[in-house]
């Protein structure tokens, strides 16, 4: 994907909004065991690397984006060109984008009022958003043009993160690896 970091105002905006809807409406990952179980200490620990490592490269992402005119030039024409992409598959993306962060301040009311029936319209509502939203970037982000600018620009900002920190490289396979390892550890849900 986009090196972790969404090049637009529109893919952050809305990241947002459905995190915090997220937060306000999830469990947390432990909630979501069985009762009477913990998670096992060594997808403890891999959560936790995993934290400390996204953490340290999304750092270095931005340290290396607002250290260079170039990769700001590109951050921000690489989103407006997959912005422009995902409204011409979801016109009415600017409408979902709005709902998602209105919803985000009702879930919030409705948990503070411990209504569980409109949180649980809410959840409804949002995923069907999200899979909008998430539709549209993944036929945007399958155009040639939009995947070559991606990609150009995810070459260009490991040179700068690496400028940095030379073993940022590795550490976006360490980061990798442990995603693959924690997914096949996750139950199905």
């Amino acid at each position: 994907m986009f090196a972790g970091i969404a090049p637009s105002s529109i893919v952050r905006n809305l990241g947002a909004a459905a995190l915090g809807l997220a937060l306000v409406t999830s469990p947390s990952l432990e909630a979501q065991q069985m009762p009477g179980q913990q998670m096992p200490p060594e997808m403890q620990a891999m959560i936790q690397e995993y934290q400390e490592a996204e953490e340290r490269l999304q750092t270095l992402r931005q340290e290396a984006i607002d250290g260079s005119e170039s990769l700001q030039s590109s951050y921000v024409a690489v989103g407006d060109m997959i912005e422009d992409a995902m409204r011409e598959v979801e016109p009415e993306l600017d409408q979902v984008i709005e709902r998602l962060q209105a919803m985000q301040v009702e879930a919030q009311q409705a948990q503070q009022s411990q209504d569980m029936e409109r949180l649980q319209a809410l959840m409804g509502e949002a995923e069907g958003l999200q899979a909008r939203w998430q539709n549209a970037q993944m036929e945007a982000m399958e155009r040639d043009d939009v995947r070559q600018a991606v990609e150009e620009f995810e070459e260009d900002l490991m040179d700068g993160m690496l400028e940095i920190d030379p073993e940022a490289e590795e550490l976006q396979e360490r980061l990798e690896e442990l995603a693959q390892r924690l997914n096949a550890m996750m139950p199905s849900m």
